[in-house]
Parts: C-alpha cells; sequence; structure tokens
C-alpha cells in the first residue's frame, strides 16, 4: 500500500512540475505577445501625434 501511495505522489508531483512548466511557457509566450502588440500601438500613436503636431505647427506657421 505505502509503495502504491509512494507511486502515486511521485507522479503527482511530476504531473504538478510538468503543469507549472507549461504555464510558465505560456505565460512568458502571452507577456511577449502583448508586450509586441502594446509596442506596435505606441509606435502607432506617436506616428499620429507627430503628425498631428507637424499639423498644428503648420497652421501656426501661416
Amino acid at each position: 500500500m505505502a509503495s502504491y501511495q509512494s507511486q502515486v505522489a511521485e507522479e503527482h508531483a511530476r504531473t504538478v512540475a510538468q503543469l507549472k512548466s507549461e504555464f510558465a511557457e505560456e505565460k512568458a509566450r502571452l507577456v511577449e505577445q502583448l508586450r509586441l502588440e502594446f509596442a506596435e500601438k505606441l509606435k502607432k500613436q506617436m506616428t499620429e501625434l507627430q503628425l498631428d503636431l507637424r499639423a498644428s505647427i503648420s497652421e501656426v506657421g501661416k
């Protein structure tokens, strides 16, 4: 009986370790995906702001 319990405990520990590893990998992938999406949105907003600023400067210069 003890051997069976030990075997189940070891299998449980392996399963938990595997799930933790998979979770960490997925978390890292999602964080990187969000970082790239955020960077792209920020770049787009900065470009729009630059265009708005240039248009405003152009209007003031007239």
